[in-house]
């Protein structure tokens, strides 16, 4: 089973039903819960989550030295994997995050709002992993120089 797979099929789904389609995932910062409930809602969000960072981790390091072998030996071939390498990371992060919609910020009779809200955190989570991502890639080839 593929990591997004793996996050769907096993991540919390408090799902409410007009967004079962489009998300999934909510995060709804003003639920309450027991401290049990909370514990127990933590350890399926790491069972998930950790085996996909550590694949993401893998596709940045590959990512790296893939670019360390490109910049060796001036390869316009490595040059432009590691360009769809990249690419392909901006849209796995992009769908990753847009598949949870957070819930809570702002009052519910701004449904509309709350909605665009959710849209600019979660591309912003994207755009940021994916600059650390990049960056990770870069320092690996670097530090793999002699």
């Amino acid at each position: 089973m593929v990591a997004s797979q793996q996050h769907n099929a096993t991540l919390d789904t408090a799902r409410q039903p007009d967004n079962q389609s489009i998300y999934g995932t909510v995060l709804d910062l003003r639920l309450k819960d027991t401290e049990l409930g909370w514990v127990q809602r933590m350890d399926k969000y790491v069972l998930t989550l950790v085996p996909a960072w550590f694949n993401v981790l893998g596709w940045i390091a590959l990512t790296g030295a893939i670019q360390f072998l490109a910049s060796k030996g001036k390869s316009v071939a490595l040059m432009v994997l590691v360009a769809l390498s990249l690419l392909w990371l901006w849209f796995y992060f992009f769908v990753i995050f847009n598949r949870i919609r957070f819930v809570g910020i702002i009052p519910d009779r701004w449904d509309r709002t709350q909605t665009w809200v959710s849209i600019v955190i979660s591309t912003l989570l994207a755009y940021g992993s994916w600059q650390l991502a990049i960056y990770a890639a870069a320092l690996i080839a670097r530090v793999s120089s002699p």
